[in-house]
């Protein structure tokens, strides 16, 4: 008898399923965003809490099942991919709005939580517990960043594209260090993913990572761009003003 792994369906690259769940995905995407903003304000922040709740309660769960159920080791179900540590500063932006848990949110999440969609890092298809996994929670947090940017109305302020590059590097130093002592591979810093991703055509370890840094300033300031050209063209940004500073 085979393993259960060589059972299970692999994942095709934008194969029916892939492309059935992108669209099933995005129209949950209008249609809560579309509703969120067409209610007040005040209800608008309580819809806010609302999905921070199910941000960190979606994570828990799925990490005690990674742990208990499925019997993997707790130092490889950390929240140290920049996925993971999205739920919780996603949450805590929701719940505060606070400008700067906003920016790092949105920039990481469209920059990257967005390609996540298109080139999973993920071995089998569906209807795997893996492929739900993936596609529910890379979904999950880029509706937050939808949510606080067209319904709660927040906007990255000037110089937003340099403080969510020296946010992603302090956590990748810190998850580095991590990685050294639990040997993981958190945030691919050690080695690609098995899965075909963007990683592949950016060279080697270390010059990937390097590729990267330059793709990273490079997708955070075309994230931004909408944003510059508005002030510049004299509308302004809406700013929630109920935000708080930092």
């Amino acid at each position: 008898m085979p393993p259960a792994s060589e059972s299970l369906p692999p994942f095709v690259l934008f194969s029916g399923e892939h492309l059935v769940t992108l669209l099933v995905i995005v129209s949950v995407w209008v249609a809560l965003v579309f509703r969120g903003r067409n209610h007040a304000a005040e209800a608008a922040v309580r819809g806010g809490r609302v999905l921070a709740v199910i941000l960190v309660a979606y994570d828990l769960v799925e990490t005690w099942i990674r742990w208990i159920v499925l019997d993997l080791p707790l130092s490889h179900v950390l929240p140290l991919h920049i996925c993971g540590i999205l739920f919780y500063v996603s949450a805590y932006t929701l719940w505060t709005r606070r400008p700067l848990a906003y920016e790092i949110t949105y920039f990481w999440t469209f920059a990257g939580t967005s390609h996540s969609l298109i080139t999973p890092d993920v071995a089998t298809g569906f209807p795997t517990f893996r492929y739900f996994s993936f596609f529910i929670s890379h979904g999950l947090l880029i509706l937050a960043a939808l949510y606080a940017t067209f319904v709660l109305r927040l906007r990255p302020r000037p110089g937003s594209v340099w403080r969510a590059l020296v946010a992603i590097n302090l956590f990748a130093f810190g998850v580095g260090a991590a990685n050294l002592v639990l040997d993981t591979n958190y945030m691919f810093l050690m080695a690609k993913p098995q899965a075909s991703t963007l990683l592949d055509f950016l060279g080697p370890c270390p010059w990937s990572l390097l590729a990267l840094e330059a793709l990273a300033l490079t997708s955070f300031t075309l994230w931004y761009l909408p944003f510059w050209l508005r002030d510049r063209l004299g509308s302004g940004g809406t700013r929630n003003p109920e935000a708080a500073s930092i």
